[in-house]
């Protein structure tokens, strides 16, 4: 029974940031790429963390600590080519109540769907089997460079994404949910905090994947 036919909005997710914790994955990909152009690193991680969430670009970030514009622009250039390399990948982490929530919403009658930016389908579906998630979501769409907006309006009605909901710690998908007239939940525990989000606008803004659960 699809969520229409028993009265229970579709839920789209974010993935990174929403469902599992990247944040070591950033920290091992600035020690290391750092390391291998030979560029000063963070002490703290924390610091580095705390930074990122609250919204401080990679490249400005590093600019505080290295000063070389043109040295900066190779770090971002080999950090994003590292970001979705297997090893990396490995790092990532699912929130304590990820499972939980997304069984919780299954048992509901809700058609979950993840969507997300990242480059490669079939990279992104090996890690969700990884992590146990293949089973918990309806559909699985992967951008591969076109933006989540056209991937939506692609595979979805108007009027399907207007009685939905979007979950995600992304302002531009917050924005993306508000274009669709989706409901837009903002995840203030993932990548950026709920001090950011409210800051740009975010009205709807949950402290752990679980409170989802009271939307619905």
């Amino acid at each position: 029974m699809s969520s229409a036919e028993n009265n229970r909005p579709m839920i789209f997710f974010d993935f990174d940031g929403t469902i599992i914790d990247m944040t070591e994955r950033w920290w091992q990909l600035h020690l290391d790429v750092a390391k291998v152009l030979k560029l000063p690193q963070y002490e703290q991680r924390a610091d580095y963390i705390f930074q990122k969430r609250n919204g401080v670009p990679e490249i400005s970030i590093m600019q505080k600590i290295a000063g070389n514009i043109e040295t900066i622009k190779d770090y971002e250039q080999e950090r994003v080519r590292r970001i979705e390399l297997p090893e990396y990948l490995l790092y990532d982490k699912l929130f304590f109540d990820s499972i939980a929530t997304l069984r919780t919403l299954g048992r509901q009658g809700h058609a979950l769907v993840i969507i997300t930016k990242r480059r490669s389908q079939e990279a992104f579906n090996q890690q969700l089997n990884q992590l146990g998630l293949q089973t918990y979501f309806q559909n699985v769409l992967v951008a591969e460079g076109i933006s989540k907006q056209i991937l939506l309006a692609q595979n979805y009605t108007a009027d399907e994404l207007k009685q939905s909901m979007f979950v995600s710690d992304n302002m531009e998908d917050i924005e993306i949910a508000w274009k669709f007239g989706m409901l837009d939940i903002a995840a203030g525990y993932g990548c950026r905090t709920s001090e950011f989000l409210a800051s740009s606008g975010a009205k709807n803004i949950i402290s752990s994947l679980a409170d989802v659960l009271s939307y619905v």
